[in-house]
């Protein structure tokens, strides 16, 4: 009987030191995918400190360059908020702190405007509010023209200067005209040198006109949603409309694109107008518009002042 040795129980042939190797080989692979795979899954984490500290350091003037970024820290971690840089126009003594931000002025500069109004404090002009500490002089330049100041107390005792003295210092004083103002001729010249239009009011104004075909009410001008209801109080006795001047659209000879052009005009009654036209012919008056079950009665009321019907050829 052969007798067996230490190396014929535990040695093992070629063939099974490879699967051995190939045993660990594919142990250590799969050890080393269970530690790295939630890595590569759930994305690196960034030291956002650099960030952090970066904006204390950006400059108003790189800050405004493209968007507006505010950054929110809370306890729930990093959270970026972009707010868009926004144009309109405004009044500085009534606008808010909140829309000082969106036209692009810091959270300082908001706030000393602000603080200064709620102290009773009045600007006139755009060189008064370059003094309010904290507002950037660059940008209220780049919206100088979107800036509406109300009309200076001809009577307040902090204004007791002569007008002579005004003009001495380049003060323009604007003065309400001795006789009301015809809204549907009126040029820009025109509205331009009334107490609290300026060039933004002037534009929108004509250019709504224009859209309209004239002013049949002065209360249109509230549809421009940018006069407040203190100016339009003191603008409306010093105006009048003349329904005479409105460019009437003829509803016998528009198209789709004449009629969808017009302010008060959207798809569903342009639409509702047309099919009626092509069903019953031409309207013999345009108050006959009544008579379209599709189009809401407020609508009608609303749009006939712009229409006439005319004979077809």
């Amino acid at each position: 009987m052969t007798r067996l040795t230490p190396r014929d129980w535990f040695g093992f042939s070629l063939q099974e030191r490879s699967g051995i190797a190939l045993f660990f080989i594919l142990l250590w692979l799969i050890y080393a995918v269970g530690e790295w795979w939630p890595f590569y899954s759930q994305g690196t984490q960034p030291d956002l400190s650099q960030f952090i500290f970066a904006s204390d350091t950006i400059s108003p003037q790189e800050d405004r360059e493209g968007q507006d970024r505010s950054y929110d820290i809370s306890d729930s971690g990093y959270q970026p908020s972009r707010q868009i840089i926004k144009t309109f126009a405004f009044n500085p003594n009534e606008i808010s702190y909140d829309s000082l931000l969106m036209l692009g002025f810091s959270n300082f500069g908001a706030r000393s405007l602000t603080n200064y109004i709620a102290k009773g404090g009045k600007i006139y002009d755009i060189e008064k509010l370059k003094t309010i500490y904290g507002l950037d002089k660059e940008r209220i330049e780049q919206l100088r023209e979107y800036i509406v100041f109300p009309a200076r107390p001809l009577n307040s005792e902090k204004n007791s200067l002569s007008i002579h003295a005004l003009e001495t210092q380049g003060y323009n004083r604007k003065t309400w005209p001795v006789h009301p103002i015809e809204l549907n001729d009126a040029d820009s010249l025109t509205l331009i040198d009334l107490p609290g239009i300026g060039v933004y009011y002037t534009k929108r104004i004509l250019r709504f006109k224009r859209r309209l075909g004239g002013y049949i009410a002065i209360e249109q001008l509230k549809e421009l949603q940018i006069i407040s209801d203190s100016l339009y109080a003191e603008l409306s006795p010093h105006i009048t409309v003349d329904r005479s001047l409105v460019q009437k659209i003829d509803i016998n000879r528009a198209d789709y694109r004449t009629l969808i052009a017009h302010p008060y005009f959207n798809q569903q009654i342009t639409n509702a107008i047309l099919k009626y036209r092509k069903q019953h012919g031409p309207f013999k008056e345009a108050r006959h518009i009544s008579r379209i079950i599709a189009l809401k009665e407020e609508d009608g009321l609303r749009i006939l002042p712009y229409l006439k019907a005319e004979s077809k050829d």
